[in-house]
């Protein structure tokens, strides 16, 4: 049996947020829950990186290191994600490196 991988815990994280903001709509307190929830921040942090940004070496990159290697603006990069295997995580478009050109080096 293996542990959580990045997924796991961007969904985790998903689902924490998701329960804050549900605590905040019944005007209930979320002071506890802050506490609890900076603390799993912490935890995974230490244990995979941050859960919003995964490993660069992981083999995806962000929207706007696409559009540097694509030559085009992030935007057109985030429409064009879904089209060269990109994947929606936290609520931004992360792209496959090995879809993309090499990117050039300045001599």
């Amino acid at each position: 049996m293996t542990g959580p991988d990045h997924a796991d815990i961007v969904a985790a994280c998903t689902a924490l947020r998701f329960v804050r903001v549900a605590l905040a709509a019944r005007r209930e307190s979320t002071t506890a829950f802050d506490k609890a929830l900076e603390s799993f921040n912490t935890a995974t942090t230490a244990a995979i990186g941050s859960p919003e940004s995964p490993a660069r070496e992981d083999g995806w990159v962000t929207t706007a290191e696409a559009a540097e290697r694509l030559h085009c603006s992030e935007r057109w990069a985030r429409d064009l994600a879904p089209r060269i295997g990109g994947r929606k995580v936290g609520g931004r478009w992360l792209i496959p490196k090995a879809s993309l050109p090499e990117q050039e080096t300045v001599t």
